[in-house]
């Protein structure tokens, strides 16, 4: 069972985005489950390039929705994925250098945010979507 599982509560209400937004807490999961056997450290390399690959296309994807509806807060957005990326990769860079304690702050950190930006941001445009015809 996953730590963090999909709860109705994060649903945008659009489909493509939702299964997006599942895949990234899938991902996350996968961090949670290697902490838990002891084999964070092992694995954050390859969920870090997933996650720098997977989070490009799905914000590039959700900005290219947002754009092309007009949605008025696409630069909140916008500010938003930038700062998960700066912060992906600075954690990249902690892990380079062999910081002991990144498993669990990279494991909390991409908790933390994904629910509350799905929660506070994304739901957000669900309804702006859902008026434009999006679903």
């Amino acid at each position: 069972m996953p730590l963090i599982p999909w709860l109705e509560t994060y649903s945008t209400h659009i489909s493509v985005f939702d299964e997006e937004h599942k895949r990234l807490l899938h991902v996350i999961n996968e961090l949670a489950d290697a902490i838990h056997e002891k084999k964070g450290s092992e694995i954050l390399s390859p969920i870090f390039s997933e996650l720098i690959d997977y989070t490009e296309v799905h914000f590039k994807h959700e900005e290219a929705e947002m754009e092309k509806l007009a949605y008025p807060e696409l630069e909140e957005q916008q500010a938003e994925h930038q700062k998960l990326k700066s912060s992906i990769l600075e954690f990249q860079e902690r892990l380079n250098a062999g910081d002991e304690e990144l498993v669990a702050d990279v494991y909390k950190f991409l908790r933390h945010w994904m629910i509350d930006h799905i929660i506070k941001i994304d739901k957000k445009y669900g309804d702006f979507f859902l008026e434009k015809g999006l679903n």
